[in-house]
């Protein structure tokens, strides 16, 4: 969560951008209802023109065929970029997204986008759409627009993996479909919206790096920051000091047995041979054990993990009981089995009667299975509770430690360290990619008739304009083709010099992000200039991902440096490297990139606008949902449920039962831990 000064800053710049928004729309508003009643007027042309030829249309939507496809390869990829006890959740909140979005946008959101516009702000007609056999660039066939609006909004489900409730993604799902990117589209992307009617020049973002991927990526990373990471994505960094205090312990014979601290270092073995562990309380001292730590290690040492599970050792097997009574026992209370990650510590006795820790859920309960020896986690946010439980009954102090995760810091602060999360599925993660790429073609392609149906220049007739659309579609999967080529090969290229590895995951996302970064411009520029930029985003992405981790945003995918930092950067370098014949042929504009014309710092100075704007709308519309959504605590699974895997707790098990057992007794636990996770699968 932001803090408080934090919040106040984000007030303070809101207060000074919204007023300068209100007066550029204001200004705006009258020149684009001008210019709106000769747009209308040639789209009837275009329309009459459409309705006899019914060939654009077709290939339009089957270009959406291919851009629904996309949703198997977003699927894919996140499913193999997760970790396999939260596969069944992934899977049904891209599923949700996918069916909530299409009820959402054939009530509201088409015609908030292209309906007739209202001074350019917002469509006001076309709502519960019943259809029609015309297109122009006014009104994009429903199934293909469609196919955009949920490619926005599956982009956020990768940023939030694993740890977010599935409430969250419904919120998501209907603030986007129903009202940022209908808004946004309508003012980018309608002849009617008061953007594309500025001047002589208008803001460009040929398929979607903006109203798609920007927006996307925007709401990823404000859920990404809000939500915080996942248990155990960041640790404390050793010191200086505590490098020598190890040392210290490397020459030290080790702690007497009996000591509370050997009774800790201990523990894991005998958790893992179904042993009772005794809580040491070195002499009475119950802050003594406290004070001790989990598996070994004292509250705030950096072993000990503090921002999440420390180490992902043995399984273990205890219940969280949703009814009254004793969780422990089968006749009473309802209870479930879940697997815990980690035995790396036990207590003595189970809490089997109601009780809970300071720190954790209501209505979190734990019990003890096979001899009443309960295995938890070594992560301090279990830990220090039960510490801090033991202690407060003793009437001695606990040791402090972290009862709920929460944001490493600012950007550049070293003191906190990631640990890798690595996916399940590396085989998915490239049949993802692959899919994506191919998906690709159709949501470039296919926007290519949204400019040249209907006699784009003046003086063209129908065979002119099926030549235009023949080579800007020949140009469009050059372009395509060769983005994904060299942001991929660029991001390998960049990772294994600084890393010394060839990782295929960094390779995707290269892939990823140059065709994030051709979504601008594909068009627009020559192939040349499709090679450069998105080999410049391949290398930016690594970047982005590195500095995101810097200022301890998880993002599982990387989805937000993929999709918000590529989109930024090709949005940006289009007004640099935009011809102005491709540029004219597709929007009659006669402006162009830096690079070619005159006039292309005034396009520069459009394009940043546009940024500036979907940044204000979009993220800002981010920021209040999940803020709010955190504030009333819809938006994070509680610890128990984190750490058990959101499958076990909320989706009725597994999404592979025969790999999970199988994973689960070759783990080298001891009969009791075999037992009980053979009653887990039942």
């Amino acid at each position: 969560m932001p803090s408080a000064v934090q919040q106040n800053k984000l007030a303070r710049l809101a207060f000074v951008l919204v007023p300068l928004l209100a007066s550029l729309l204001a200004v705006t508003a009258a020149q684009a209802e001008q210019k709106s009643a000769a747009r209308e007027s040639a789209a009837a042309a275009s329309q009459l023109q459409d309705r006899a030829d019914p060939y654009a249309t077709s290939l339009v939507i089957v270009n959406g065929f291919l851009v629904f496809f996309m949703q198997v390869g977003f699927l894919a990829y996140e499913t193999g970029s997760g970790r396999a006890k939260n596969v069944r959740n992934i899977l049904l909140k891209n599923l949700l997204d996918v069916m909530l979005a299409a009820i959402v946008w054939w009530a509201v959101g088409y015609g908030f986008a292209y309906g007739k516009s209202a001074k350019g702000i917002i469509g006001t007609n076309l709502f519960f759409y019943e259809g029609g056999s015309t297109f122009d660039k006014s009104t994009r066939p429903w199934f293909f627009s469609w196919t955009f609006c949920i490619a926005s909004c599956t982009i956020i489900s990768g940023c939030l993996a694993e740890r977010t409730a599935l409430s969250a993604y419904p919120v998501a799902t209907l603030l986007i479909s129903g009202v940022v990117h209908p808004l946004l589209v309508h003012w980018l992307w309608s002849p009617y919206g008061w953007m594309s009617n500025i001047g002589e020049c208008q803001v460009l973002d040929f398929a979607g790096g903006m109203v798609v991927h920007m927006l996307g990526g925007l709401f990823g990373l404000m859920g990404a920051w809000q939500c915080g990471p996942r248990l155990g994505r960041f640790e404390l960094a050793a010191s200086e000091d505590e490098d020598d205090e190890d040392e210290e312990q490397q020459q030290d014979p080790g702690p007497a047995a009996g000591s509370s601290r050997h009774a800790y270092e201990t523990s894991a073995a005998a958790a893992a041979g179904g042993s009772r562990v005794s809580w040491d309380t070195a002499g009475g001292s119950a802050a003594a054990a406290a004070a001790a730590g989990c598996g070994g290690h004292r509250l705030g040492e950096p072993g000990a993990g503090l921002m999440g599970l420390g180490h992902q050792a043995l399984p273990a097997v205890a219940t969280r009981a949703t009814g009254g009574g004793d969780a422990h026992s089968t006749g009473t209370g309802n209870s479930s089995p879940l697997p815990v990650i980690s035995a790396a510590w036990a207590a003595e006795e189970p809490v089997s009667s109601g009780g809970s820790f300071p720190g954790w859920p209501a209505g979190a309960r734990l019990a003890a299975h096979d001899g009443g020896s309960a295995a938890f986690s070594d992560s301090p946010v279990i830990c220090s509770g039960i510490a801090a439980h033991k202690a407060a009954a003793a009437g001695a102090p606990a040791a402090a430690g972290p009862h709920a995760p929460s944001r490493p810091g600012r950007c550049g602060m070293s003191h906190f360290v990631p640990k890798p999360m690595p996916g399940h599925d590396m085989a998915f993660v490239t049949l993802g990619t692959f899919m994506l790429w191919f998906g690709w073609f159709g949501f470039n392609n296919g926007s290519v008739y949204m400019y040249v149906s209907g006699n784009t220049m003046p003086g063209w007739d129908s065979n002119m304009a099926n030549i235009a659309s023949a080579e800007v579609v020949q140009r469009t999967s050059m372009n395509t083709a060769l983005g994904g080529a060299s942001g991929g090969l660029t991001a390998l290229l960049v990772a294994a010099i600084f890393s010394g590895t060839y990782d295929l995951r960094i390779c995707c996302n290269g892939v990823l992000s140059g065709l994030v970064t051709v979504t601008c411009m594909c068009g627009f520029v020559d192939p040349w200039a499709a090679v450069v930029c998105s080999g410049i985003a391949g290398a930016i992405y690594t970047g982005v991902s590195t500095l995101l981790l810097r200022c301890g945003i998880d993002d599982p995918l990387d989805s937000s440096a993929v999709h918000l930092g590529n989109g930024l950067l090709g949005t940006l370098m289009l007004a640099f490297v935009a011809k102005p014949e491709h540029v004219l042929a597709l929007t009659g504009s006669p402006c162009g990139g830096v690079f070619y014309s005159s006039t292309g710092w005034l396009q520069l100075g459009l394009q940043l606008m546009g940024v500036v704007l979907v940044i204000v709308v979009a993220g800002g519309s981010a920021w209040i949902m999940f803020w709010v959504l955190a504030r009333k605590g819809l938006l994070r699974v509680d610890q128990v449920t984190e750490l058990a895997g959101i499958d076990n707790m909320d989706h009725g098990g597994p999404a592979y039962p025969e790999f999970a057992a199988n994973s689960f007794l070759s783990a080298g636990g001891g009969q009791n831990t075999a037992s009980a996770g053979r009653r887990m699968l039942q």
